[in-house]
């Protein structure tokens, strides 16, 4: 219509616009330019998107500078804010975003992919086990080829390690372990099955016995009806088998026996009373006190064949001891069995008063010639007689009450001098012990 009042155009121009009074002819004109936006609007988008096991849904981007744009997104998982800038999707596949300038309605568009990585992790699982009475505990196992993958364990006996590949447990059940890869959240889970054999085995020390006094031993006897089990003795008189069924021990006692059962190192025990058979009862009679250089006569009685401590085989022998001694007789029946009694025969005699001189003369008058401690020798157990010169030097060293010093040392007789003693004496009978010290000349 360019020659109506409204004139419609398509192209960018400098349009003219004539208008004519028909009556008079005359006209005015008037210029209007007309120009040409047909400019996109700018979009961009953001990171493509990766759904997994654990992360299943997941916002996209995209983002305009242009002044008002608007955002229609297309897709095939789409589940919201479709004409947001994020919309929410769950589904793997190629979204396209239509962006429009309103402006001009001329519009942009992007893709971006969203990807799904729902591959589980693999999961190799090693193999149970059976707990015990010695395995109380043990270790279960699982690994994985999957990078940084994590474990977890439940089951009943988890003792520690349960976030590892090696938990340990001390409780028969299923343990299942849980492997989640931690790039996508996926999991695989798989259980391994411990069991426990605790059985107790049966056993049984057999009847009490008793030692044979003529061979001085006895045989004892253990049963278990536990297949393979082992056999172990103590007790106070083992002298062989202690690792069999059937032992010989020699003293009597209470014997007792472990049998263990190899499948699972369980244990159990049962004991047995050794007895001695009846022998023979000695008796050496009863306790005599006498004096010094008498005689006494003992009597033993018990049947059978005699030994005294003497070495006499009588059954009464005659003893003068000087003395307190204990004399002793084993009596010996029919069978080799044996009985030992004991009688002390107490030794009384008159000690006297301990002297030690403060002086001597060795010159072979026959008087007074030699340094001696003078008491009863029957009275001394232990003696001790030290003597030293002026200078602290050990002249001379004595233990026995009967001997004595003849003032000489190293073969050589000192001249006259003083000289320090030291006296230690224990006493036979009541063992109370003496101890003197003083000076002692030596004269010529």
């Amino acid at each position: 219509g360019p020659s109506t009042q409204n004139y419609t155009v398509s192209s960018a121009s400098t349009y003219t616009l004539t208008v004519t009074d028909l009556g008079t002819g005359c006209s005015s004109q008037q210029t209007v330019t007309v120009n040409t936006n047909t400019t996109t609007p700018n979009v961009t988008t953001g990171s493509p998107l990766v759904l997994g096991c654990s992360a299943t849904s997941g916002s996209l981007s995209a983002n305009s500078t242009t002044a008002g744009a608007t955002y229609s997104w297309a897709g095939s998982g789409i589940i919201s804010g479709g004409t947001t800038a994020s919309p929410t999707v769950n589904t793997a596949g190629t979204y396209t975003v239509t962006v429009t300038d309103p402006a001009n309605g001329c519009t942009s568009l992007a893709n971006i992919t969203v990807t799904s990585n729902t591959t589980a992790p693999n999961l190799i699982m090693g193999t149970g086990f059976t707990l015990g009475c010695i395995t109380t505990s043990g270790t279960v196992s699982a690994s994985s080829t999957t990078a940084g993958a994590t474990y977890n364990w439940v089951g009943a006996g988890i003792v520690s390690g349960g976030t590892t590949g090696t938990p340990t447990v001390n409780a028969a059940g299923t343990y299942t372990v849980t492997v989640t890869d931690p790039a996508n959240g996926c999991t695989s889970t798989n259980n391994i099955v411990v069991t426990a054999n605790i059985n107790i085995p049966n056993v049984s020390a057999g009847a009490s016995s008793q030692i044979n006094c003529a061979t001085g031993i006895a045989s004892i006897n253990a049963t278990s009806s536990t297949a393979g089990v082992s056999f172990n003795w103590v007790g106070p008189g083992i002298s062989s088998g202690g690792t069999t069924a059937a032992p010989i021990v020699n003293t009597a006692g209470t014997y007792t026996v472990t049998v263990t059962d190899p499948t699972n190192g369980c244990t159990s025990s049962s004991t047995v009373i050794v007895n001695v058979n009846p022998g023979p009862t000695a008796s050496a009679g009863t306790d005599i006190s006498i004096t010094a250089t008498t005689s006494a006569t003992l009597n033993a009685t018990g049947g059978g064949t005699y030994l005294w401590s003497t070495g006499e085989t009588t059954s009464n022998i005659t003893v003068t001891p000087i003395v307190t001694t204990d004399y002793c007789v084993t009596v010996t029946d029919t069978l080799g069995c044996t009985d030992t009694a004991c009688v002390r025969v107490s030794v009384d005699f008159e000690c006297g008063e301990l002297f030690v001189p403060n002086a001597f003369s060795p010159n072979g008058d026959g008087s007074n010639d030699f340094f001696r401690v003078k008491i009863n020798p029957l009275c001394v157990k232990e003696m001790q007689l030290v003597v030293y010169d002026r200078w602290g030097e050990k002249i001379i060293e004595i233990t026995d009450p009967e001997k004595y010093w003849d003032g000489s040392y190293q073969g050589k007789q000192l001249d006259n001098a003083v000289f320090v003693y030291y006296l230690t004496i224990t006493l036979t009978n009541s063992n109370e012990v003496i101890t003197k010290s003083g000076n002692v000349s030596l004269l010529k």
